[in-house]
């Protein structure tokens, strides 16, 4: 087995110019060599993630399978944010089916060995889709939840005249534009990521554009494809939010008169809106920031190599931490679950009856096989 050693010591190895200068990888790779404890203790690190991504990818599957499989047997019963939820689980789901797995084998193995188990098409063709959903479920979440809180802040800022606009088709027109925006961002990525050797002889799944001053190129287009995909949007998030805060504290005094149980249920689905945005931003904020780190090298230095690891992990728990917030703040959710729950009950007692029925008309005796007493 090849380790890449570079890997889980420079945090720069998720763009190309550590592979690409050969000096600065040697330099990075020699210090591996006379800190050894050091480095087995990051490699040690290195797996336990490797072990914790496949965890939360496992939880993550289920719990969001339960989430869309619920949403769609009670979509009659939907509403707008029911198509959101949908989308994010969707996401959720994209990260820890795919980009999970793989992961977990990358970090278990310290190299992109599919090419011993698929041959190097099949390596190759994973390491297009590892870097494509990666992208493509936080762009989507991100886009997302812009959608969700929008939605929100129009609800409760303009009540009358946003009611007749807050219909479930035209939220599936949100969503499915943002799908096809992001599949048009991360478009290049599939193209561009590829598998190359190493100086030292291991083998690197990255992305890397072609071109004379394909550096520059680099940083220019991580960086605005950070900016754009991940820190804007949160920005336009936050502020919604605040503002959506804002108003519901000045108008407290004049909905505590009006019904009760639909502020209350309004409440909550803001509440639930403002933690899932929290939870996104606290568990994909350390991975993003690694691209505005590469922008500024003195800031990069300061990092250890654990927070590179520590960061890509937690982006994965967030897949699990969605389906959690819906069950605690979504009383329409739960009541979905519980509804779902009986419907696969009593179809499995039809069938069961159904077939004990057929087993025992198979050994029912026909009427040519019953005897007429003499």
């Amino acid at each position: 087995m090849c380790v890449d050693k570079v890997e889980f010591i420079e945090i720069n190895w998720i763009f190309e110019e550590i592979y690409e200068n050969t000096s600065m990888y040697l330099e990075v790779y020699n210090w591996s060599l006379n800190n050894v404890p050091r480095f087995n203790a990051i490699l040690t690190l290195a797996k336990v993630c490797g072990y914790v991504i496949m965890c939360l990818s496992i939880i993550g599957i289920i719990m969001n399978l339960v989430v869309i499989t619920v949403l769609i047997n009670n979509r009659k019963e939907g509403n707008t944010t029911t198509i959101f939820i949908l989308s994010l689980a969707f996401s959720d789901i994209i990260i820890v089916l795919i980009s999970g797995p793989l992961s977990t084998a990358n970090l278990l193995y310290g190299d992109w060995a599919l090419e011993e188990w698929f041959g190097a098409f099949g390596a190759t063709f994973f390491c297009k889709i590892f870097h494509m959903f990666y992208t493509y479920s936080v762009i989507g979440s991100s886009f997302t939840l812009c959608f969700m809180t929008a939605e929100r802040f129009f609800a409760i800022y303009y009540p009358l005249q946003f009611r007749k606009h807050r219909t479930q088709r035209k939220a599936l027109k949100c969503v499915v534009g943002t799908w096809l925006f992001t599949t048009m961002i991360t478009a290049p990525t599939l193209l561009y990521s590829d598998v190359k050797l190493t100086p030292t002889g291991c083998r690197r799944c990255y992305t890397g554009y072609p071109g004379k001053h394909f550096l520059n190129k680099l940083y220019y287009i991580s960086w605005i494809d950070s900016m754009m995909t991940f820190y804007i949007p949160l920005t336009i998030i936050t502020a919604l939010n605040i503002a959506i805060l804002v108003k519901i504290t000045r108008m407290g005094h004049l909905w505590n008169k009006g019904n009760k149980s639909a502020i209350r249920r309004g409440n909550k689905t803001t509440i639930m809106i403002a933690l899932i945005v929290c939870g996104f931003a606290v568990c994909w904020f350390p991975f993003q920031c690694l691209y505005l780190l590469n922008m500024i090298p003195v800031l990069r230095q300061k990092f250890p190599p654990e927070y590179l690891l520590m960061g890509y992990t937690l982006g994965f728990a967030n897949s699990c931490l969605n389906p959690i917030i819906y069950s605690l703040l979504s009383e329409k959710f739960r009541k979905s679950c519980t509804n779902t729950y009986r419907k696969f009950k009593v179809s499995i007692t039809i069938t069961h009856s159904t077939s004990s029925t057929n087993a025992a008309s198979k050994h029912r005796p026909s009427k040519d096989q019953i005897q007429t007493p003499l």
